[in-house]
Formats: C-alpha cells, sequence, structure tokens
C-alpha cells in the first residue's frame, strides 16, 4: 500500500502487477486511511518498453468510479518512480488507453479524452455537472449531497477569476462530499470556458493545475507524489 495524493486529493495505491488484488482489503484500508479513493493497479499487457496498466477507482462508498484524472497523475508519480526499466506508461479502460508523463520536479500528466456533453451533464470518462456560480463549501456541499440522492454524479462549482485562470471546486460522488481538486472535472470546466482549443490554469483548494485542450486530446498537468 501506498499513500499518495495529487493536488491534495488523497489515495491508497495497490500495486497488484503481479498479484492477484484484494478488493476488500483496499476498501478497509481507504477507510482506515481517511483517503479520496483507492487506486488498485493491474497488469493489461507488458512490453519491453512500456507498461499498460487498468486503474481500478474504489471509492468510499464501496463502489468503483470510471476514472480519476488526479488519481492518473498519482500513478504516474509512482510507476516513474518505481519502474525505471520501462519508458512508458498508459492507462486502459474501456474508453480508450491513456498515456502517462513525467515532465519533471513532481509534475505529471495525462492525456484524456475530449469532453462530450451528453443528454443532460459533461462526460470525460466520468459524469459531470458544471455550475458557472460561486458557491460556499456549504452551499456546493448541501447541492452534490441533494443530487445524489437521486443520480450518482460529480458536481463543480467554477468561476473566471481572469482570462488565463479558473477557479474549480468539486463535489466527487465516490467520495460523497467535496475533494481538494478533481482532475476530470478541472478538464470539464476548462473546456466548457475555453470553448475550443487552448489552455488555462485552474485553480482548486488543492493547489494549481494546468489544462490543455488540443486537436486530439486534453492533457491535465500538475503535482504529484
Amino acid at each position: 500500500m501506498i499513500l499518495s495524493e495529487a493536488c491534495k486529493n488523497t489515495f491508497v495505491l495497490f500495486d497488484c502487477i503481479d498479484r492477484e488484488p484484494n478488493w476488500k482489503s483496499a476498501h478497509v484500508a481507504l477507510l482506515k486511511e481517511n483517503r479520496d479513493d483507492a487506486l488498485i493497479l493491474t497488469l493489461e499487457k507488458k512490453t519491453p518498453a512500456a507498461l499498460y496498466l487498468k486503474m481500478h477507482v474504489l471509492g468510499v462508498d464501496g463502489r468503483f468510479g470510471e476514472f480519476c484524472g488526479n488519481g492518473a497523475r498519482s500513478a504516474a508519480a509512482y510507476l516513474f518512480s518505481h519502474y525505471p526499466e520501462f519508458k512508458e506508461f498508459y492507462l486502459v479502460t474501456g474508453r480508450g488507453t491513456f498515456p502517462l508523463f513525467s515532465y519533471g520536479n513532481g509534475i505529471y500528466a495525462v492525456h484524456l479524452p475530449h469532453v462530450q456533453f451528453s443528454e443532460d451533464h459533461w462526460e470525460i470518462l466520468e459524469p459531470h455537472l458544471a455550475l458557472e456560480k460561486k458557491l460556499s463549501d456549504r452551499e456546493l456541499l448541501d447541492l452534490g449531497r441533494a443530487i445524489n440522492q437521486k443520480r450518482s454524479i460529480n458536481v463543480n462549482a467554477w468561476e473566471v477569476l481572469h482570462p488565463k485562470l479558473i477557479a474549480v471546486k468539486t463535489y466527487e460522488r465516490g467520495v460523497q462530499r467535496l475533494t481538494k481538486s478533481c482532475g476530470t472535472g478541472s478538464c470539464v470546466c476548462a473546456s466548457i470556458y475555453l470553448k475550443g482549443e487552448g489552455s488555462v490554469f485552474v485553480k482548486t483548494p488543492g493547489g494549481l493545475l494546468l489544462v490543455r485542450i488540443q486537436d486530439k486530446h486534453i492533457e491535465l498537468i500538475g503535482p504529484a507524489i
């Protein structure tokens, strides 16, 4: 078990590349350590240069999420540190395979698919509602709890601070409370704000992220340990 975080989004990480995962033990450890999610890494494929992994995201509620952007960067920090014999790392999901990057000085990134609007919410591997509105922590917590009594979804409140900086706060569905940062939520709000290609810094309660929207993907960049 490894304790990790990315912009104070906190995790217990389990390296199950060479062994079978114990889901119950992972959930017990998550609750004991009072972290946001458990990340369980299992092997999909290995080449001489690369590891292809599945990152299982287990929430406090005992359910598995689709993905976690900050969790992916946290996994990158672990993988680049502990498996130097490999030069490339990828996370394999049912919706695509996404590369991880190390930029040095504790900065890690993941490439993600573009944000899509689906019926009444935004999708970037995880479902999100995004409100361009300044809300207090209590207001967002109450709103997130009320919405999640009817449906399981992340709820973001965001605002423009200046042309290259937005602020984002998130109620995360698997954690059932506000977290210090949300990578996919930051990408959703940045995409709404930019309305196309470009980049913007995202101020979260846990730290600063950079979101770059490019032709084929979104890059989520920030610190992780």
